[in-house]
């Protein structure tokens, strides 16, 4: 396919060599002919309110594919739920597929939505994720090679190896003829892609005194998390959630949502414990209120530190982590809030040099020591999920960061970090605690 024909769309260029690498490659294997057609690096804005970026949408005969590309060198292991690679550094995620797989169901929604004023067919939708590059050894797991695919490689591929992306999908006969997209679908695929309003990729978006940047580092039902720096004091990064506001909202639910945000915004202003993390300003926005945390690069959900870090952690250490999350609790019961949801997905944990370095007071809050070196953690809230609604000042999904005071422990030989907790409300009368 050309890259200067009408048929690929380069919406955004990539800042990426790897991930211009992999489009390149996709660029060479589509032919030049209906019904291909393929976007690159678009944004869209979802009927929840959500900012999603597509690295690439693919337009053949199987149906409408979003791609999502990942290039990393190292060993892969993982399954349906997480993946691990093991290179330079160890670094835990979410299988990609997951958080593609829910663009695609809000794309196709907002198409289905677009198509019914123009009575054409909405084609299958499918999220797919691309391993392309050097030096990737996949050892996933069944359940994690699931639309997973590789790049082509013109031979005959070895046992045990990915599917190829264009020789068994892309550029593969349908599967089953009925939901084949054909050339009349895939021209009114390209009004319809207009209609909802594909845009190009930004990298940056600013929100107040802080440029965020894209993809979001976290989301849930009516929230997005983004990691930002301040737009004039260099170094200085922050952690910003955004509350959605639906784009069919009205003038009220808009209101609504202001006013618990604000309610968030002073509930969590008032917790003076050195363990919990003060918020830091509350910033309206057009996708919706923030709240601006300070933040330490390099963070982690607990679940993905414990995936990599467990054999390596002692009795010592997880009983101090354990005390940690428990003191924080502690506190926070006695204020009259209580938690939801408490889990090792509402916990984050920080590399505690990097929190040092913000000077926000995060590395003088306890140490636990490993090798004869100091090493600090700190711990938690967030503010309740998406069921609790505003009702006592809650924000449905919201999340404010906080630190836990805690005691010297001597630690094995595990790199000791600091949690972020769940979410909190303040209790009604007779509530249990």
């Amino acid at each position: 396919m050309r890259s200067d024909g009408p048929r690929w769309q380069q919406v955004t260029p990539s800042a990426f060599a790897w991930e211009r690498e992999a489009l390149d490659h996709v660029k060479e294997l589509l032919p030049d002919a209906e019904p291909y057609r393929a976007w690159s690096n678009i944004e869209f804005v979802a009927d929840d309110g959500t900012v999603n970026e597509v690295d690439l949408m693919v337009a053949c005969p199987r149906g409408l594919f979003l791609v999502e590309i990942k290039s990393r060198p190292g060993r892969l292991t993982g399954d349906a739920g997480t993946w691990t690679w093991r290179g330079d550094r160890t670094r835990t995620e979410d299988n990609p597929l997951l958080l593609t797989n829910r663009k695609a169901k809000k794309l196709k929604s907002m198409l289905e939505r677009a198509a019914r004023t123009r009575k054409a067919r909405v084609p299958f939708v499918q999220a797919v994720v691309l391993l392309h590059g050097p030096g990737i050894d996949v050892q996933l797991d069944p359940a994690g090679r699931t639309h997973v695919y590789g790049a082509d490689v013109g031979l005959a591929p070895r046992p045990g190896a990915l599917p190829q992306i264009g020789r068994d999908l892309l550029c593969a006969p349908p599967e089953d003829e009925r939901r084949q997209l054909d050339s009349t679908t895939s021209k009114a695929l390209v009004g319809l892609v207009d209609t909802i309003g594909i845009r190009p990729s930004r990298r940056l978006l600013t929100v107040g005194q802080y440029e965020i940047a894209m993809p979001p580092i976290g989301e849930g039902p009516g929230w997005q998390d983004f990691a930002a720096q301040h737009v004039d004091l260099q170094g200085v990064p922050a952690r910003v959630r955004i509350y959605l506001v639906e784009r069919a909202a009205g003038r009220e639910q808009r209101r609504t949502v202001v006013r618990a945000a604000e309610r968030e915004f002073r509930l969590l202003s008032g917790m003076q414990h050195p363990g919990i993390v003060q918020v830091q300003d509350y910033v309206e926005h057009e996708l919706g209120p923030a709240l601006v945390f300070p933040y330490a690069p390099g963070t982690v959900r607990l679940d993905h530190y414990l995936r990599q870090s467990l054999d390596t952690l002692t009795v010592d250490a997880r009983l101090a982590m354990v005390r940690q999350l428990a003191e924080t609790l502690r506190y926070a019961h006695s204020r009259h809030l209580v938690h939801r949801s408490l889990s090792p997905h509402s916990i984050l944990v920080v590399d505690p040099d990097e929190a040092a370095d913000q000077g926000d007071g995060l590395a003088d809050r306890c140490a636990l020591r490993h090798d004869d070196r100091q090493q600090r953690t700190g711990a938690g809230h967030e503010p309740p999920g998406p069921a609790a609604g505003p009702r006592g000042g809650g924000l449905p999904g919201s999340r404010g960061p906080a630190r836990a005071r805690c005691p010297g422990y001597p630690a094995g030989p595990v790199r000791t970090r600091r949690a972020h907790l769940p979410p909190v409300r303040r209790a009604t009368s007779g509530q249990q605690r």
